[in-house]
Protein backbone atom coordinates (compact mmCIF):
# COMPACT_ATOMS: atom_id res chain seq x y z
CA UNK A 1 0.00 0.00 0.00
CA UNK A 2 1.35 3.31 -1.11
CA UNK A 3 1.32 5.70 1.98
CA UNK A 4 -0.07 8.96 2.20
CA UNK A 5 2.27 10.61 3.60
CA UNK A 6 4.96 9.63 0.60
CA UNK A 7 2.60 10.33 -1.49
CA UNK A 8 2.72 14.21 -0.35
CA UNK A 9 5.73 14.14 0.78
CA UNK A 10 4.16 14.84 4.48
CA UNK A 11 1.58 12.61 5.65
CA UNK A 12 -8.78 7.62 15.47
CA UNK A 13 -10.09 6.24 20.66
CA UNK A 14 -10.07 7.86 23.11
CA UNK A 15 -12.11 10.38 24.29
CA UNK A 16 -10.22 10.46 27.68
CA UNK A 17 -7.70 11.48 25.55
CA UNK A 18 -6.45 14.97 26.30
CA UNK A 19 -4.48 16.72 22.99
CA UNK A 20 -3.14 20.07 24.32
CA UNK A 21 -3.00 23.00 21.45
CA UNK A 22 -2.34 25.83 22.86
CA UNK A 23 -0.04 27.55 20.71
CA UNK A 24 3.73 28.13 21.75
CA UNK A 25 5.50 30.93 20.97
CA UNK A 26 9.11 29.71 19.91
CA UNK A 27 7.99 27.81 17.58
CA UNK A 28 6.74 27.85 13.56
CA UNK A 29 5.08 25.82 11.13
CA UNK A 30 6.87 24.68 7.93
CA UNK A 31 5.07 24.30 4.41
CA UNK A 32 5.37 20.84 4.55
CA UNK A 33 3.41 20.97 8.20
CA UNK A 34 1.17 23.09 6.62
CA UNK A 35 0.29 20.72 4.04
CA UNK A 36 0.25 17.73 6.26
CA UNK A 37 -2.32 19.69 9.04
CA UNK A 38 -4.81 20.23 6.05
CA UNK A 39 -4.61 16.50 5.11
CA UNK A 40 -4.85 15.15 8.47
CA UNK A 41 -8.20 17.49 8.88
CA UNK A 42 -9.48 15.58 6.46
CA UNK A 43 -7.82 12.25 6.32
CA UNK A 44 -9.60 12.34 9.96
CA UNK A 45 -13.08 13.35 9.25
CA UNK A 46 -13.19 10.03 6.63
CA UNK A 47 -12.42 8.06 9.57
CA UNK A 48 -15.07 9.59 11.38
CA UNK A 49 -17.52 9.84 8.72
CA UNK A 50 -16.69 6.23 7.05
CA UNK A 51 -17.41 4.73 11.27
CA UNK A 52 -20.77 7.19 11.43
CA UNK A 53 -22.31 5.18 8.42
CA UNK A 54 -21.31 1.90 9.67
CA UNK A 55 -23.23 2.38 12.82
CA UNK A 56 -25.97 2.88 11.15
CA UNK A 57 -25.77 0.02 9.14
CA UNK A 58 -24.86 -2.44 11.39
CA UNK A 59 -25.72 -0.75 14.87
CA UNK A 60 -22.53 -1.77 16.66
CA UNK A 61 -21.46 0.69 19.09
CA UNK A 62 -17.84 0.47 18.31
CA UNK A 63 -18.35 2.22 15.24
CA UNK A 64 -20.54 5.40 17.42
CA UNK A 65 -17.80 5.40 20.04
CA UNK A 66 -14.56 5.71 17.88
CA UNK A 67 -16.61 7.99 15.43
CA UNK A 68 -17.32 10.40 18.48
CA UNK A 69 -13.15 10.05 18.79
CA UNK A 70 -12.50 10.86 15.44
CA UNK A 71 -14.41 13.95 15.58
CA UNK A 72 -12.43 15.31 18.37
CA UNK A 73 -9.44 14.46 16.38
CA UNK A 74 -10.79 16.79 13.83
CA UNK A 75 -11.38 19.10 16.53
CA UNK A 76 -7.98 19.27 17.12
CA UNK A 77 -6.29 18.96 14.20
CA UNK A 78 -8.27 22.56 13.44
CA UNK A 79 -7.61 23.88 16.44
CA UNK A 80 -4.06 24.28 15.78
CA UNK A 81 -4.76 25.17 11.99
CA UNK A 82 -6.52 28.20 13.38
CA UNK A 83 -3.70 29.20 15.93
CA UNK A 84 -1.72 29.49 13.42
CA UNK A 85 -4.24 31.51 10.85
CA UNK A 86 -3.63 28.65 7.82
CA UNK A 87 -6.98 29.11 5.99
CA UNK A 88 -8.34 25.35 6.17
CA UNK A 89 -9.68 23.73 2.96
CA UNK A 90 -12.23 21.44 4.53
CA UNK A 91 -15.91 21.98 3.79
CA UNK A 92 -16.91 20.41 7.01
CA UNK A 93 -19.78 18.39 5.72
CA UNK A 94 -20.16 14.68 6.34
CA UNK A 95 -19.12 12.60 3.95
CA UNK A 96 -17.27 15.73 1.31
CA UNK A 97 -13.63 15.66 1.09
CA UNK A 98 -11.76 19.13 -1.09
CA UNK A 99 -8.85 16.09 -1.20
CA UNK A 100 -10.01 14.32 -4.15
CA UNK A 101 -8.27 10.75 -3.36
CA UNK A 102 -9.92 11.16 -0.17
CA UNK A 103 -13.21 11.17 -1.74
CA UNK A 104 -13.12 8.12 -3.93
CA UNK A 105 -11.22 6.48 -0.79
CA UNK A 106 -14.54 7.37 1.55
CA UNK A 107 -16.53 5.48 -1.10
CA UNK A 108 -14.10 2.66 -1.51
CA UNK A 109 -14.32 1.92 2.21
CA UNK A 110 -18.14 2.59 2.23
CA UNK A 111 -18.79 -0.25 -0.10
CA UNK A 112 -16.51 -2.51 1.53
CA UNK A 113 -17.67 -1.83 4.63
CA UNK A 114 -21.02 -2.17 3.89
CA UNK A 115 -20.73 -6.01 3.08
CA UNK A 116 -20.42 -7.82 5.95
CA UNK A 117 -19.79 -7.02 9.73
CA UNK A 118 -16.89 -8.50 9.24
CA UNK A 119 -15.80 -6.01 6.28
CA UNK A 120 -16.90 -3.47 8.57
CA UNK A 121 -14.79 -4.38 11.18
CA UNK A 122 -12.06 -5.31 8.74
CA UNK A 123 -12.24 -1.38 7.38
CA UNK A 124 -11.80 -0.50 10.29
CA UNK A 125 -8.90 -1.70 11.53
CA UNK A 126 -7.36 -1.51 8.06
CA UNK A 127 -8.12 2.78 8.71
CA UNK A 128 -6.69 2.66 12.28
CA UNK A 129 -3.40 0.74 10.58
CA UNK A 130 -2.95 3.10 8.25
CA UNK A 131 -3.36 5.83 10.32
CA UNK A 132 -0.63 4.05 12.82
CA UNK A 133 1.30 4.37 9.96
CA UNK A 134 0.77 7.66 8.80
CA UNK A 135 1.15 9.36 12.42
CA UNK A 136 4.29 7.67 12.62
CA UNK A 137 6.02 9.34 9.13
CA UNK A 138 4.37 12.87 10.49
CA UNK A 139 5.71 12.58 13.53
CA UNK A 140 8.97 11.90 12.43
CA UNK A 141 9.09 14.95 9.95
CA UNK A 142 8.26 17.79 11.88
CA UNK A 143 10.49 19.59 14.77
CA UNK A 144 7.21 21.33 16.35
CA UNK A 145 6.65 20.10 19.20
CA UNK A 146 3.13 21.35 19.46
CA UNK A 147 2.47 19.03 16.75
CA UNK A 148 4.82 16.20 17.58
CA UNK A 149 2.42 16.25 20.81
CA UNK A 150 -0.77 16.40 18.75
CA UNK A 151 0.15 13.16 16.78
CA UNK A 152 1.72 11.44 19.47
CA UNK A 153 -1.85 12.08 20.84
CA UNK A 154 -3.73 10.43 17.89
CA UNK A 155 -1.59 7.38 17.32
CA UNK A 156 -2.17 6.51 20.95
CA UNK A 157 -6.08 6.62 19.89
CA UNK A 158 -5.46 5.24 17.23
CA UNK A 159 -3.61 2.13 18.83
CA UNK A 160 -6.75 1.86 20.71
CA UNK A 161 -9.31 1.93 18.20
CA UNK A 162 -7.12 -0.87 16.49
CA UNK A 163 -7.07 -3.26 19.40
CA UNK A 164 -11.12 -2.66 19.81
CA UNK A 165 -11.40 -3.53 16.02
CA UNK A 166 -9.43 -6.97 16.47
CA UNK A 167 -11.51 -7.55 19.75
CA UNK A 168 -14.91 -7.35 18.28
CA UNK A 169 -13.53 -9.34 15.48
CA UNK A 170 -12.69 -12.43 17.93
CA UNK A 171 -15.81 -11.97 19.00
CA UNK A 172 -17.43 -13.14 16.30
CA UNK A 173 -14.56 -15.69 15.45
CA UNK A 174 -12.28 -14.08 12.96
CA UNK A 175 -8.83 -13.90 13.62
CA UNK A 176 -6.87 -11.01 12.82
CA UNK A 177 -3.90 -10.46 10.37
CA UNK A 178 -2.25 -7.09 9.99
CA UNK A 179 -3.16 -5.62 6.71
CA UNK A 180 -0.41 -2.57 6.47
CA UNK A 181 1.64 -2.91 9.36
CA UNK A 182 3.51 -5.90 10.37
CA UNK A 183 2.41 -8.20 12.55
CA UNK A 184 5.40 -7.73 14.92
CA UNK A 185 3.97 -3.83 15.76
CA UNK A 186 0.61 -5.71 15.72
CA UNK A 187 1.07 -7.85 18.29
CA UNK A 188 3.55 -4.84 20.62
CA UNK A 189 -0.15 -2.91 20.45
CA UNK A 190 -2.30 -5.97 21.40
CA UNK A 191 -0.08 -6.51 23.88
CA UNK A 192 0.44 -3.14 25.25
CA UNK A 193 -3.10 -2.23 25.01
CA UNK A 194 -3.84 -5.57 27.13
CA UNK A 195 -1.75 -4.80 29.43
CA UNK A 196 -3.24 -1.32 30.65
CA UNK A 197 -6.73 -3.23 30.50
CA UNK A 198 -5.06 -6.06 32.96
CA UNK A 199 -3.82 -3.06 35.28
CA UNK A 200 -7.25 -1.31 34.86
CA UNK A 201 -9.05 -4.56 36.05
CA UNK A 202 -6.15 -4.63 38.92
CA UNK A 203 -7.70 -1.64 40.25
CA UNK A 204 -11.43 -2.56 39.67
CA UNK A 205 -10.55 -5.59 41.46
CA UNK A 206 -9.15 -3.80 44.61
CA UNK A 207 -12.14 -1.66 44.73
CA UNK A 208 -14.22 -4.32 44.82
CA UNK A 209 -12.64 -6.15 47.31
CA UNK A 210 -12.81 -3.26 49.70
CA UNK A 211 -16.13 -3.17 48.60
CA UNK A 212 -17.04 -6.50 49.75
CA UNK A 213 -14.88 -7.08 52.63
CA UNK A 214 -17.98 -6.43 54.49
CA UNK A 215 -20.24 -9.02 52.95
CA UNK A 216 -19.08 -11.84 51.02
CA UNK A 217 -15.89 -11.62 50.32
CA UNK A 218 -16.28 -12.25 46.96
CA UNK A 219 -19.39 -10.46 45.24
CA UNK A 220 -19.05 -9.50 41.79
CA UNK A 221 -15.47 -8.65 41.59
CA UNK A 222 -14.66 -10.26 38.08
CA UNK A 223 -17.89 -8.76 36.51
CA UNK A 224 -17.31 -5.39 37.87
CA UNK A 225 -13.12 -5.70 37.14
CA UNK A 226 -13.79 -6.14 33.74
CA UNK A 227 -16.80 -3.42 33.16
CA UNK A 228 -13.85 -1.08 34.48
CA UNK A 229 -11.45 -2.23 32.60
CA UNK A 230 -11.28 -3.60 28.87
CA UNK A 231 -14.73 -4.29 27.84
CA UNK A 232 -16.35 -0.88 28.98
CA UNK A 233 -13.26 0.56 27.06
CA UNK A 234 -14.67 -0.92 23.71
CA UNK A 235 -17.78 0.73 24.17
CA UNK A 236 -19.84 -2.04 22.40
CA UNK A 237 -17.97 -5.40 23.36
CA UNK A 238 -20.76 -7.47 23.83
CA UNK A 239 -22.92 -5.91 21.30
CA UNK A 240 -22.09 -8.01 18.10
CA UNK A 241 -24.85 -10.00 17.00
CA UNK A 242 -25.07 -13.84 18.07
CA UNK A 243 -25.68 -14.28 14.57
CA UNK A 244 -23.78 -13.10 11.37
CA UNK A 245 -24.43 -14.10 7.86
CA UNK A 246 -21.47 -15.04 6.35
CA UNK A 247 -20.90 -12.89 3.50
CA UNK A 248 -17.41 -13.53 1.45
CA UNK A 249 -14.55 -10.38 1.81
CA UNK A 250 -14.29 -7.83 -0.39
CA UNK A 251 -10.67 -7.96 -1.02
CA UNK A 252 -8.42 -5.40 0.06
CA UNK A 253 -6.13 -4.38 -2.28
CA UNK A 254 -2.72 -3.39 -0.11
CA UNK A 255 -1.12 -1.47 -3.10
CA UNK A 256 -4.02 0.85 -3.55
CA UNK A 257 -3.63 3.86 -1.49
CA UNK A 258 -5.69 3.92 1.46
CA UNK A 259 -6.23 6.44 4.61
CA UNK A 260 -6.05 5.92 8.44
CA UNK A 261 -8.18 8.39 12.20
Amino acid sequence: MKNKIQNKKALSIDSSITIDTSPTNDTVLTSSDIETLLFMQQEEQLARDVYDELYETFGLKVFDNISDSEQKHVDSVTSIIEQYDIESIASGEAGDFTIEELSGLYEQLLSQGSASLEDALMVGALIEEVDIQDLQIAISETDNPQVVSLYTNLLNASNNHLNAFVDQLENIGMAYEAQVISEDVLAQILESDNAMAQQQQGHGNQGNNAHNSGTNGQGTNGHQAQEKGFVSYQGGHNDAPHYIEQISMVGVDAQSDCPWA
